[in-house]
C-alpha cells in the first residue's frame, strides 16, 4: 500500500465488515498515534449508526479545543473520510423478483434499470435515510421524486428507533399501484414491533 495511503476496517454491531482505503492528507501520524486515534474512536463512536457518527464527528469538529488538540484533529479527519458519503450503509433487500410478477413492470428496459439500482444501493440508502430523519410512515412515489431509475414505483417505509435514537429504517417497494391501505399499517406496525424489542434490550 502507498505510503500515505491507510486501511480502515468497519464492523457494524450486526458483523458486517467493510473496508475502505483513505488517503492521509499531511502524512501519515505514527503508529503510535494510530493506535491512539483508533481507541479513541472506538471508544467515542461505538454504536452509534453511520448517520449519528457523520453528525457527532461534524459536531466535535467546531469545537475550539479540537483546535488545538493535533491527534484529535487527526482522528477527525480520517475519521470523517472513512465515514464519507461513499461509505456503504448496510441494506438487506429481500423478494425483489416478485416485482416482475406485476404488469407494471413489464417493461424490460425500466426493470432493467430497477433492478440496477437496487444492485448499486444507492438509490434505497439516499431514500431510506430520508426516511430515518422523519417520523412515521414516509411514502416516495417515483413519479414525484428526481430518481429516474425509481418511476413506476412506490417505497413505504418507517425508520425503527431504540426509544432514544433511529437506528435504521424498514420498507416495502412496490408498483405504484399498490394497495397502500393495506401496507402502510403493516410497514407502521412492523417499525413499531422492532423499536419495541430494541427498547427492551436496552432495559
Amino acid at each position: 500500500m502507498a505510503h500515505d495511503r491507510l486501511l480502515a476496517i468497519f464492523v457494524s454491531e450486526a458483523g458486517t465488515v467493510q473496508n475502505k482505503i483513505i488517503k492521509a492528507m499531511g502524512g501519515l501520524p505514527d503508529a503510535d498515534e494510530l493506535q491512539q486515534a483508533a481507541n479513541y474512536l472506538n471508544q467515542s463512536l461505538h454504536g452509534m449508526t453511520i448517520r449519528k457518527i457523520r453528525s457527532i464527528i461534524a459536531q466535535k469538529k467546531r469545537e475550539e479545543r479540537v483546535q488545538y488538540d493535533r491527534l484529535l484533529q487527526q482522528a477527525l479527519d480520517l475519521s470523517e473520510m472513512v465515514f464519507s458519503s461513499e461509505m456503504e450503509a448496510e441494506i438487506i433487500i429481500e423478494g425483489a423478483t416478485n416485482m416482475l410478477d406485476y404488469p407494471d413492470f413489464a417493461d424490460p428496459a425500466a426493470t432493467k434499470r430497477l433492478f440496477r439500482a437496487f444492485e448499486q444501493k444507492k438509490l434505497l440508502i439516499e431514500l431510506l435515510d430520508m426516511s430515518q430523519a422523519a417520523s412515521g410512515v414516509q411514502i416516495y412515489i417515483g413519479g414525484q421524486t428526481h430518481y429516474k431509475d425509481f418511476q413506476g414505483c412506490s417505497l413505504i417505509s418507517a425508520r425503527y428507533t431504540n426509544g432514544t435514537e433511529a437506528l435504521g429504517s424498514i420498507g416495502v417497494i412496490g408498483p405504484s399501484r399498490m394497495f397502500y391501505s393495506q401496507v402502510v399499517p403493516v410497514v407502521d406496525y412492523t417499525a413499531r414491533l422492532i423499536s419495541r424489542m430494541l427498547r427492551q434490550e436496552l432495559e
